[in-house]
């Protein structure tokens, strides 16, 4: 199995596992004096497809904040957690795990287009949500986000020509730590900008790569930012001072990647420009 593929067979048990597990939490001592107020929601790996060996039950136990401190309280007093902030335990030793978190703090974040946690919990999977406010707080999100995709698809661009003109000056001085560092980083704002010109929110950086190869992309623009890391990570067998720029593989590879996104830029938003005078924009 390499690093893309999903185990489906150990993805099933572990759906199995964290159905198990809501059940049981919504029999747990406290939590059941709140059952129809609550919702048990799957996150991570196993909501999203992609588990393997490593991963495990990810739970959150949304509420409203009016009864976080409460549930918070009477775990403590039956000596079930001594955490005062909040809920955090493992469920059957550390098969997985379980959080509490509130439904104003989920509104607030959908509000605000944090594309990794619209992108966590709009693929994540409702276990009990009887009032279906999760569910109504991520469509409202999502929604929100929808309206707001110009806006952060340009700035997510803007970003990445940034962190290409920053890689230059590590690249002539021969600044290999540095040089990474900023190189990583135009990675990582491509394959987010993509996302967004595809109006999909993007996930963390870990699993980037990962959901990267699912977006309907040009084979060869999805070869050519697949292929990225591996031209900055042989860096430093070829790393001389001085060199012109497109000498240089990694910021070559970088500005050609960064041109096939302007030219998709162009296609859905028109000749704007910040396209090509990003610099007076950043």
């Amino acid at each position: 199995m390499n690093q893309f593929q999903s185990d489906t067979a150990l993805n099933n048990v572990l759906l199995e596992q964290a159905e198990q597990f809501c059940a049981e939490l919504l029999d747990h001592p406290v939590l059941s004096h709140y059952r129809d107020e609550i919702a048990i929601v799957l996150k991570g790996s196993t909501a999203h497809g992609y588990s393997d060996r490593y991963s495990d039950v990810d739970l959150v136990v949304f509420c409203h904040e009016r009864h976080k401190q409460a549930i918070t309280d009477e775990y403590v007093r039956a000596g079930l957690s001594s955490r005062t902030d909040g809920v955090f335990l493992p469920l059957h030793d550390w098969a997985g795990h379980y959080n509490t978190d509130t439904y104003e703090k989920l509104a607030e974040i959908c509000s605000q287009s944090s594309t990794e946690y619209l992108w966590e919990y709009s693929g994540s999977k409702i276990l009990h949500d009887p009032q279906g406010i999760f569910a109504q707080t991520v469509k409202t999100g999502l929604e929100n986000f929808q309206k707001k995709l110009p806006r952060l698809t340009k700035e997510s661009y803007l970003n990445c020509q940034l962190q290409l003109d920053w890689l230059r000056q590590p690249l002539r001085r021969a600044d290999y730590g540095a040089a990474m560092l900023y190189a990583a980083n135009v990675y990582a704002g491509v394959c987010q900008t993509l996302f967004l010109l595809n109006g999909k929110p993007y996930p963390c950086q870990k699993w980037l790569p990962y959901y990267f190869l699912q977006l309907p992309l040009a084979n060869s623009l999805r070869e050519k930012v697949q292929s990225f890391p591996g031209v900055f990570a042989q860096m430093h067998a070829h790393f001389t001072a001085g060199l012109n720029l497109m000498e240089y593989p990694a910021y070559k590879e970088g500005f050609e990647i960064i041109a096939e996104i302007k030219k998709m830029l162009r296609e859905k938003y028109g000749d704007m420009p910040w396209i090509d005078e990003w610099y007076l924009y950043v």
